[in-house]
């Protein structure tokens, strides 16, 4: 009767966690392997029999994010529920899941539950590049920029960097936008910010911060090495033609230049007095750099 009973509460938790959407894996005290239920065997591409009686290590091969094996038999400082994110090495390719291993009162063993966040994951990475990027050209946009600045503030008022910012106006562009339409203008925008993208140095940050305008921050650069890319970038930007339903078509850029010093008390600051020098460029003619 006593067996009957424990075989018939076996069978009835086995059939609830077959019924859950998670992965669930249960595990002896000695970390084999007792039990995993459908959806286990699904994310973990391994069937029960093949599970039981290994060692959990064998069948949820589970890392953190710097590579290193996830313990999910580990005491979590006294806690009884061990929880976290991990990739899930596995032979249909790697997962990012969320784990939690919960111990068995009385040291019987752990219920480990596992859930495939991959597509969570790739979603909030997705939005947060769209957040920071301009969706036209794949470069920073106006607020992630002058968050980027704003780190160069605090750089040069505490470690005494010196740093250099550059606005860029493109010239001709608005004509070409208006004659030739709006998907023209995109095209050539978008292709005009690799031109650029190419020029700029490793560590500098491009953005674009307008309908035709960018900035970029020349990182640990003074003005006078600053003068130098800004003159690379407008004659790269000059040299540029797309071809367009049998024409050529040819703008310039009008650069501004400001340092950024320890004196400078906002990004909003330094990106005006770029915009001012880059008004002085266009008025000085465009196609060219000032300050």
């Amino acid at each position: 009767m006593i067996f009957d009973a424990l075989a018939a509460e076996k069978q009835k938790l086995e059939t609830t966690l077959g019924a859950i959407a998670e992965a669930v894996v249960t595990i002896l005290a000695d970390g084999v392997v007792d039990y995993v239920n459908e959806a286990a065997e699904a994310l973990l591409g391994i069937t029960l029999a093949e599970a039981y009686g290994a060692h959990v290590g064998e069948v949820v091969r589970l890392l953190e994010t710097d590579a290193q094996p996830v313990d999910l038999l580990r005491d979590a400082e006294g806690e009884p529920v061990l929880r976290g994110r991990g990739v899930l090495r596995r032979p249909g390719g790697n997962l990012d899941v969320a784990y939690t291993a919960s111990r068995i009162e009385g040291g019987h063993g752990t219920v480990v539950v596992l859930r495939d966040v991959t597509a969570e994951q790739r979603l909030a990475m997705r939005l947060s590049f769209e957040a920071a990027h301009d969706p036209l050209t794949g470069l920073q946009n106006r607020r992630a920029f002058l968050e980027r600045l704003q780190d160069a503030v605090r750089g040069a008022r505490e470690r005494g960097e010196h740093h250099a910012v550059a606005y860029l106006d493109l010239d001709r562009f608005k004509s070409i936008n208006d004659s030739f339409g709006h998907a023209t203008g995109d095209r050539l925008l978008t292709a005009v910010s690799r031109v650029m993208g190419r020029v700029v140095r490793g560590g500098d940050v491009l953005a674009r911060i307008g309908g035709d305008e960018f900035a970029c921050l020349l990182a640990n650069c003074r003005l006078d090495d600053a003068r130098r890319v800004a003159e690379k970038i407008r004659a790269a930007v000059d040299a540029f033609r797309m071809e367009h339903d049998g024409e050529s078509l040819q703008i310039g850029v009008s650069i501004g230049l400001t340092p950024l010093g320890a004196d400078v008390i906002r990004p909003e600051d330094v990106l005006a007095a770029a915009d001012a020098a880059c008004y002085q460029a266009k008025a000085a003619g465009r196609n060219g750099v000032f300050g």
